[in-house]
C-alpha cells in the first residue's frame, strides 16, 4: 500500500508524518486490497478553534474511491477520527464486494428430469437450440412449440411485454408461466 502524506498551510513534522503512515498502513486490517493512500493535512481560518486542524483522505481500493474528513482541536486526533471513519466504511465496501460476488451462490440450477412412467420419447440431452426461441413469441406460440418438442421448459421472449419468460408443463394440459 502506498501512503503519501500532504500538507497545506501547515508544516508537517516526521512525527507527524510518521504517525499518519502508521495509523494508515493499519487500515488493511478492514480491506486488504487498497492500493493508495493520501492523507492531507491543512489548517482552516475559521472561528471554531476545534475545526481548524483538518484531516482529508482519500483511499483507492480495488477500482473505488473513499473519502473521509475530520476535523479536530490538533492534527493526532484528526488522524485518530479519519482511521475510525475510513475503517467503518472500509468494512462496508468489504461486505459490499463479498455479497455482490456471492449473490449468485444460492440460486439453484434446473436439470431437466423425465421420469420412466411418462408415455412422452424420452430425450436424455437437450440443446440450447431446443430449450431456447430467441424471437418473440405469444405464449400460446409457446406452449405449441413445447407440446411439438416434448422439452422439460421453453425459454422465450414474450411478444407482448418484451421480457424473457420460461414455459413449463404442470401436467393434465396445464402449463405454468414464469415471468420476470
Amino acid at each position: 500500500m502506498n501512503i503519501r502524506v500532504k500538507a497545506n498551510h501547515v508544516e508537517v513534522t516526521p512525527a507527524l508524518k510518521e504517525y499518519a503512515e502508521k495509523k494508515m498502513a493499519k487500515l488493511d486490517k478492514f480491506f486488504d486490497n487498497i492500493q493508495s493512500v493520501v492523507v492531507e493535512l491543512l489548517v482552516e481560518e475559521v472561528s471554531d478553534v476545534n475545526a481548524r486542524q483538518v484531516v482529508r483522505t482519500t483511499v483507492y481500493a480495488s477500482g473505488s474511491i473513499i473519502r473521509a474528513e475530520a476535523a479536530a482541536k490538533d492534527m493526532y486526533a484528526g488522524i485518530d477520527n479519519i482511521f475510525d471513519k475510513l475503517g467503518v466504511q472500509l468494512k462496508r465496501h468489504h461486505d459490499r464486494q463479498r455479497d455482490y460476488k456471492h449473490r449468485d451462490s444460492g440460486k439453484r440450477l434446473f436439470r431437466p428430469v423425465l421420469h420412466a412412467e411418462s408415455d412422452a420419447p424420452h430425450h436424455n440431452e437437450f440443446t440450447q437450440d431446443d430449450l431456447y426461441i430467441p424471437e418473440p413469441l405469444e405464449a400460446e406460440e409457446a406452449v405449441r412449440l413445447l407440446k411439438e418438442r416434448q422439452i422439460p421448459f421453453l425459454v422465450f421472449r414474450n411478444f407482448q411485454s418484451e421480457a424473457i419468460n420460461v414455459i413449463y408443463p404442470m401436467g393434465d394440459n396445464e402449463f405454468g408461466l414464469v415471468e420476470p
